[in-house]
């Protein structure tokens, strides 16, 4: 046996081996005496998984990225947003329905910033609110008059 002949032998065990992991583990025999057209099957197969495989990651890194987008929705409280739901009932699927779910268990429970502002702003005692860094953040109405500045004062 040649060195060529020696190698279209391994090239066609290896073809033979990845058509059986392909085939769920039945051996396949690849006796054929056109070995080139084996090896042109191997290599249309090689050439379909990596389409696949590139097909998978798109989607995947779409998810991905559309899980960031609701997560940042969430952090910016708009809890209207909403993630699709795949028919493939995957584990990305049941994140997707948990992050979905609790948005409307936010949506549901959660003040609007303008109605706790109107509370503040309601309490007859004087309140003020200091940064770490000293600096004064926020006053309500009540410190306002006692002091008989503006807000902005």
């Amino acid at each position: 046996m040649t060195a060529s002949e020696s190698r279209i032998a391994a090239l066609r065990e290896q073809v033979a081996a990845a058509l059986a992991e392909r085939e769920g583990g039945s051996t396949v025999s690849l006796t054929d005496p056109d070995a080139l057209g084996q090896l042109e099957a191997g290599v249309r197969m090689v050439l379909d998984e990596c389409a696949q495989l590139r097909t998978a990651a798109h989607r995947l890194t779409r998810r991905i990225a559309d899980f960031s987008e609701m997560i940042a929705a969430l952090v910016g409280f708009n809890f209207s947003h909403r993630l699709e739901i795949s028919d493939a009932g995957d584990v990305l699927d049941g994140f997707a329905y948990s992050l979905n779910m609790m948005a409307e268990e936010l949506a549901e429970n959660a003040v609007s910033r303008e109605y706790v502002d109107n509370i503040f702003q309601s309490i007859v005692e004087p309140i003020l609110v200091v940064a770490p860094t000293g600096h004064i953040t926020t006053v309500n109405r009540a410190f306002c008059r006692l002091c008989e500045a503006s807000e902005e004062e």
